[in-house]
């Protein structure tokens, strides 16, 4: 995932900025590499900000705005990050589990699937006019988060 984002973003880049994308991407590759390679556990999170930055100067190289593909990075980002960590821990585990292993890589592709949703649905109501005005449209989005709460504290109850 970090190779097809920094691959992205090197082809993607055009201009005098392509030369800051081609550093960003391919430190954000070698920092994740020596991170996963147990040499410090912090390249990890630098690997992943380097790939942001790449994703950053790839946009503003085009003259661009945030736009459709946002999301879609910053939950590749998540992944890539997520799946790095969790590569850590489980080389200084022994909980192997199969059954443990499925139910955590289903948990991290399902926190990406979430993150991806939840930047697409920012991403709309930015985009969205305010027809009454922007305290009317953060009552409105108050009350949908609080509904969201409201259901999601129903269903623990009932597991319980």
């Amino acid at each position: 995932m970090a190779g097809v984002l920094a691959w992205y973003c090197i082809y993607g880049a055009v201009g005098d900025l392509r030369p800051l994308v081609v550093a960003l991407a391919f430190a954000g590759l070698l920092a994740l590499a020596a991170g996963l390679l147990n040499v410090w556990a912090p390249f990890n999170a630098l690997g992943a900000g380097c790939l942001g930055a790449a994703y950053l100067a790839l946009v503003y190289s085009r003259g661009e705005q945030l736009g459709a593909a946002a999301p879609a990075a910053a939950a590749a980002l998540l992944l890539v990050t997520e799946l790095a960590w969790y590569s850590l821990e489980l080389a200084g585990s022994a909980a192997n589990h199969p059954l443990l292993l499925a139910r955590r890589l289903a948990l991290i592709g399902a926190e990406a699937v979430g993150a991806a949703g939840l930047g697409y649905l920012l991403l709309l109501s930015a985009a969205a006019p305010l027809p009454g005005g922007v305290a009317y449209t953060a009552a409105g989005a108050a009350a949908a988060l609080a509904a969201v709460g409201l259901l999601g504290r129903l269903v623990a109850s009932r597991r319980a």
